[in-house]
């Protein structure tokens, strides 16, 4: 093998590990970011169904006998 190939392979090597160290933290980043949305979805969610349940809980209240 000559000096030129072996120059060659370490160049194409050494990308592909680049390009998969680079790829892995962009995936991360990604993964964070989709966390934070469920988060703050799940949040909002729990939110509402307190409301509903409060509005339920009064609706029954007015409709308790009066006796």
């Amino acid at each position: 093998m000559t000096d030129a190939q072996m120059v060659t392979l370490t160049v194409a090597i050494l990308a592909i590990f680049l390009g998969t160290l680079f790829n892995n933290s962009r995936i991360t980043d990604l993964r964070d970011s989709v966390n934070r949305h469920f988060d703050d979805k799940f949040a909002l969610l729990s939110q509402q169904m307190k409301t509903m349940e409060d509005n339920v809980l009064r609706m029954l209240g007015d409709h308790e006998p009066r006796g």
